[in-house]
């Protein structure tokens, strides 16, 4: 009786809840051409539920009896909304929308503005445009996407990054721009998961990066990212997996082995003094032993005793081995590099909050032996609403690189400074990988001292390079934000932001006991601290004939770094002990560390008239404390207009953007921390005691940074409703007060003096031509 009681009661519920919900149904089409659309997002407005049309363009929602409104949206056409009311079949049509992704980009301090409202260059890149190639470095993955910025690759057989120049080098030095990752300026580009990235904007010109003063010469980089989307949680995995070899060598000659003359030497066997193995080699041929190039006698194929056959422990010891050459023998030394990416994002986003989390891993073995990377990210991105007005944000993001391997550049110790200057044609790789080491410890070279002196001469062998004398690394960044904006009225709001930006990076290397020089053992600890607190109010007014939009605030920056370096000296006490203790002599120990602070006010206004004419200025004032306390201040202006002369056109098929801008702006570069200081090196200890120096050069006490006075002007054109699309620049840039250090006469009691005399100039253009040739059938193509 209970059962049969429990049952009824369970269904009465069913019953009430189907009573209470029913289903919505429909297909979302086209207004262009009628055709379907799959992939769009059907919303019931004010909740989380939702879901997406099918490959038909057909859906199907469970939604209250009370009705409500739905939201349709979908990647390059307009969003609408339809009132559910009694019905039960609600078909929509959206609308083609080619200005969507473009209308709003990120500017200096994280600000949001309609691009046609700008007097200065950007341009910005969208996550599908940057996820194609998968790569895995910001900067690489800006390699011919924006006008105006070169990319400079690293080497991609020592894990190397590449390097940004937006508009040329800028003065004497050259530098990078500044990175700026949702309002938090960064020192690593290459900490940047791009799987995490919505968006990158590119402030090229001054009057663009005006507003962040001192730091903003070389231009800025906005990173902008990711969001989770309203709606379902939304899960994403990917993996890439690459392989890379080494394709473009230099051509080498393959007819003249290792010497330095056209002729042999003879092996003259002693009985009284050589290794009775060695007899059977009495009048053999021989090369110079000391030369370490390729212009030796001719590769011929005649029997020959090389290296290895003057090596005890080779298989080849005491014979001879066919002079030829061996053409492939620098392309043998190479690897094969693999890359293993995996990435997961998790997002969800409802009324009042959204979160979203991704963690990445990039596994990569490199070309060269014995090396490898790894690096993980873990990001995450939130927002909730607190109270009405009230917003609360936080940001961490974090990445660890391990780097394991000899990725040296240099004279001694780089493969490539071997293979195209210090090498020989005849060399047998294998034979040189086989026996870097004997089994008692001892590393060998093909650069022997003499037939009776195997030690290496100049040269090690390349793989007691990779590995014997290794070196390790691991990196740490963080960066974060936690921050709060408050609506007080309808356009007027504030904003209160800390972040903080550290990073640490730990190494130690080592050069093996036997090898070509003395052995050694050093590590190093690097740490950096960038904190900032920052408040900025910010007011937005639209009426019929005029729209305003100004904000104003300060910045206080803390700026920390210290580095520690402890290395062997006099070789090791016990050979292969990798080890400070292990210092035959008292170690060389090395301290520094720097700080400075920075504060700041900054203010900006827009005005604009009938949509049609806009008027920008901005003012940042910054006082370094790196400079005299009586004189550590300056002003940065920037002023700039835009005229959309389209708007006075009325509808045109043809032409449908059109605008004029001009501005000019004054930005500035930093100087490093007690650089106006001299002060007595530190030298190495003399029987105990300590040792200083008196400086040999000095600075000027009135050593002011660099400033930059920068014009531009340009114009936006775009046709066909959007479809094409065109932007030309012209820039000027006046660089005065380029720090030079100079040569004076040693009578003085210097060598060098610091000064501010340099002044230079950077001219140009830049132009960028786009279009979205395919937009139809639900599909965007952008180029």
């Amino acid at each position: 009786m209970k059962k049969i009681l429990l049952f009824s009661f369970l269904m009465v519920l069913a019953g009430l809840a189907w009573a209470q919900n029913r289903t919505i149904e429909g297909t979302v089409t086209s207004s262009s051409d009628g055709t379907t659309l799959p992939g769009v997002s059907v919303i019931l407005k004010g909740t989380q539920n939702g879901t997406i049309t099918d490959i038909d363009g057909k859906y199907q929602l469970t939604v209250p009896s009370t009705g409500g409104v739905l939201i349709f949206s979908f990647v390059g056409m307009t969003s609408t909304e339809i009132e559910i009311g009694n019905q039960s079949t609600i078909n929509a049509q959206l609308g083609e929308d080619i200005t969507q992704l473009n209308e709003v980009v990120v500017t200096a301090l994280n600000v949001e503005r309609e691009k046609k409202t700008l007097g200065y260059a950007t341009q910005e890149v969208v996550a599908e445009n940057l996820r194609v190639a998968r790569e895995t470095n910001l900067n690489e993955a800006l390699a011919g996407k924006i006008s105006g910025v070169q990319v400079v690759s690293g080497s991609g057989a020592k894990f190397g990054e590449a390097v940004v120049r937006i508009r040329g080098v800028r003065g004497f030095g050259g530098g990078s721009p500044l990175y700026v990752v949702d309002g938090v300026p960064i020192a690593d580009p290459a900490s940047i998961n791009m799987d995490n990235v919505a968006s990158i904007n590119v402030l090229k010109g001054a009057n663009a990066s005006a507003l962040y003063g001192s730091r903003a010469k070389e231009g800025v980089i906005i990173i902008t990212m990711k969001r989770a989307k309203a709606g379902a949680m939304t899960i994403d995995f990917n993996n890439t997996t690459t392989f890379e070899n080494v394709s473009v060598m230099p051509k080498y000659q393959n007819e003249y082995g290792g010497g330095y003359s056209q002729e042999f030497e003879t092996f003259t066997f002693n009985p009284a003094t050589d290794d009775p193995a060695l007899a059977g080699l009495n009048g053999a041929l021989i090369p110079n032993f000391s030369a370490d190039e390729s212009w030796g006698p001719r590769m011929d194929g005649r029997q020959v005793a090389q290296w290895d056959a003057f090596t005890p422990g080779t298989e080849t010891y005491g014979q001879t081995r066919p002079w030829s050459p061996n053409p492939d023998n620098v392309k043998n030394f190479f690897n094969t590099g693999v890359g293993v990416q995996n990435s997961l994002n998790i997002g969800k986003a409802g009324e009042g909050y959204n979160v979203n989390a991704t963690v990445t891993n990039v596994n990569r073995t490199g070309v060269l032996p014995n090396t490898n990377q790894e690096r993980t990210f873990l990001n995450l991105n939130a927002s909730v609403d607190l109270a009405k007005g009230l917003t609360m944000r936080i940001m961490s993001n974090y990445n660890r690189t391990n780097t394991f391997g000899n990725l040296t550049e240099g004279y001694q110790g780089s493969v490539s400074q071997n293979f195209n200057q210090w090498f020989q044609r005849q060399l047998d790789m294998d034979l040189l990988k086989r026996y870097y080491r004997m089994p008692d410890g001892r590393y060998t070279s093909w650069n022997i001292n003499s037939a009776r002196n195997s030690t290496p001469l100049y040269w090690n062998n390349l793989y007691t390079e990779q590995y014997g004398n290794i070196a390790e690394s691991q990196k740490d960044v963080y960066n974060g934000k936690f921050g709060l904006s408050y609506e007080i009225v309808d356009g007027l709001s504030v904003v209160a932001n800390a972040s903080r930006y550290y990073e640490s990076y730990r190494w130690d290397d080592r050069i093996a006991s036997g090898t070509l020089e003395l052995d050694r053992y050093r590590q190093g600890t690097e740490e950096r601290t960038e904190d900032n607190f920052e408040f900025m109010g910010q007011y937005n007014k639209v009426t019929e004939n005029f729209s305003i939009s100004a904000l104003a605030g300060g910045n206080i920056r803390f700026d920390k770094a210290s580095e520690n370096r402890i290395e062997t000296a006099g070789g090791l006490s016990v050979p292969d002990l990798y080890n400070v203790s292990a210092s035959v002599d008292r170690p060389v120990v090395e301290n520094e560390f720097g700080n400075r602070e920075v504060r700041s006010l900054f203010a900006q206004a827009s005005v604009g008239y009938k949509e049609i004419l806009f008027l920008d200025a901005s003012i940042r004032r910054d006082w370094d404390s790196v400079l005299p306390a009586d004189n550590n201040a300056f002003t940065y202006p920037a002023i700039s207009t835009s005229f959309i002369f389209s708007e006075l056109l009325g509808n045109q098929n043809i032409l449908s953007f059109g605008k004029l801008r001009a501005g000019y702006a004054e930005v500035g570069s930093e100087l490093d921390p007690y650089q106006l200081d001299p002060t007595y090196a530190l030298g190495t200890p003399y029987n105990g005691n300590p040792t200083m120096g008196y400086p040999n050069e000095l600075v000027d006490p009135t050593l002011r940074p660099s400033t930059t006075s920068a014009l531009e002007t340009g114009i936006e054109l775009a046709f066909l409703n959007g479809r094409i699309r065109t932007e030309f620049s012209y820039f000027y840039y006046d660089n005065t007060n380029e720090i030079i250090r100079t040569e004076v006469p040693s009578t003085t009691g210097i060598n060098f003096y610091t000064i501010n005399a340099g002044k230079t100039y950077t001219r140009g253009w830049d132009a960028t031509i786009g279009g979205t040739p395919i937009l139809s059938f639900g599909y965007l193509l952008d180029t």
